[in-house]
């Protein structure tokens, strides 16, 4: 298959400066809204490259593309992960093209391997703390969570995610969001989708270290020791631009000892 970082990529996270100079790197996105998806063309103007629901589109202004052509009539060969963590390759309009330069303060790396976030600020890794990303299962291979590139969007906030509710919602990549692990509330939600009653986090934080979310990036609620919690990123880094956020793909790969 094909990875997104070449097949020779070290996904080493003690390697500080590799790490700091690909959170630097600048980055290719669609000039679409954040929630907008762009679907690829087997040729420009052409049919889609895969044509299916949640799948072969890339979603808009925050997730990576790699350009891998030069204009045809105003069309470009790119390719880009969707939902299903697939590269897709196919023609968009060259006028969407847009080349982002990243915040030179803040990166973070979620290596999928690993089950953790690492936070890099000025150059050094800074701290990390325990995730869980997307568990797919048969029907539903969307609940992936997609490797690739992506830079911080909306400060999206609260919101209920079948009975569980989440915190601090941050978009990254179209309906992905970085969030505070899930409370399941005593009282359930109101008509407005507000939790109600007392919260109780110990199913979605038992789960932290390893696969869980529907696609989202559950993040650790309590603080560790250099005082990291989702609470520290949603407090630092709102108000910052083009945060990068880099996803690190388990396939193929083994923890070592």
């Amino acid at each position: 298959s094909i990875t997104w970082f070449g097949e020779d990529f070290a996904y080493d996270i003690t390697d500080e400066e590799a790490c700091w100079e690909l959170l630097q790197q600048p980055i290719t996105v669609l000039d679409v809204s954040e929630k907008e998806v762009v679907y690829p063309r087997v040729s420009p103007n052409g049919e889609k490259v895969v044509n299916e629901w949640m799948g072969g589109s890339i979603n808009g202004s925050l997730a990576a593309v790699h350009v891998l052509g030069e204009d045809e009539d105003g069309w470009t060969l790119i390719e880009g992960l969707d939902y299903y963590n697939r590269v897709i390759r196919g023609y968009v309009k060259t006028s969407l093209l847009k080349t982002v330069t990243p915040n030179d303060k803040y990166g973070v790396i979620i290596d999928k391997l690993t089950q953790r976030l690492y936070m890099f600020i000025d150059g050094k890794l800074w701290s990390s703390c325990a995730v869980s990303t997307g568990l797919p299962n048969k029907d539903q291979p969307y609940n992936e969570t997609a490797a690739g590139e992506y830079l911080i969007g909306s400060w999206v906030g609260g919101f209920d995610s079948e009975g569980m509710y989440c915190e601090m919602g941050i978009r990254f990549n179209g309906g992905d969001l970085l969030h505070m692990v899930p409370a399941i509330y005593s009282g359930g939600m109101d008509a407005n989708g507000n939790p109600v009653g007392d919260a109780n986090y110990d199913i979605c934080e038992s789960a932290l270290g390893r696969r869980a979310s529907h696609g989202c990036v559950r993040v650790q609620r309590q603080a560790n020791a250099d005082g990291y919690s989702h609470t520290w990123l949603w407090n630092n880094l709102r108000g910052q631009k083009n945060v990068k956020i880099i996803i690190w793909d388990d396939d193929g790969r083994k923890l070592t000892e």
